[in-house]
């Protein structure tokens, strides 16, 4: 009975780590400094996210993630046609984040 009862907070312990993630922010040309529309935007995690800029060149993602010691960091690869690709790393609660392409 005892190690059914360990093994039960066990379970729940590993189940309760689960974090909410949150990230927002602007994709702009990194020499005209505006906005880029249609940015396409994966976020690997637990699932595959993808998703794109809007007409304001913001992108939101929320999401939840496996954080046994801690929240792990949302890593966002952006890519647009004529740009060169960007990869970055976020903190797990992050907003108003600049991400800079330039042009190829």
């Amino acid at each position: 009975m005892k190690k059914i009862v360990l093994l039960t907070i066990g379970c729940l312990a590993l189940t309760a780590c689960d974090c909410i993630q949150s990230v927002s922010g602007t994709v702009r040309d990194s020499a005209t400094h505006q906005p880029l529309t249609g940015v396409s935007i994966h976020i690997k995690s637990a699932y595959t996210h993808r998703m794109e800029t809007d007409s304001t060149g913001q992108f939101g993602y929320r999401g939840i993630s496996g954080g046994l010691f801690g929240c792990p960091r949302v890593v966002i690869n952006f890519s647009k046609e004529g740009y060169a690709d960007c990869k970055r790393s976020f903190s797990s609660f992050s907003s108003g984040e600049i991400v800079e392409l330039k042009a190829q």
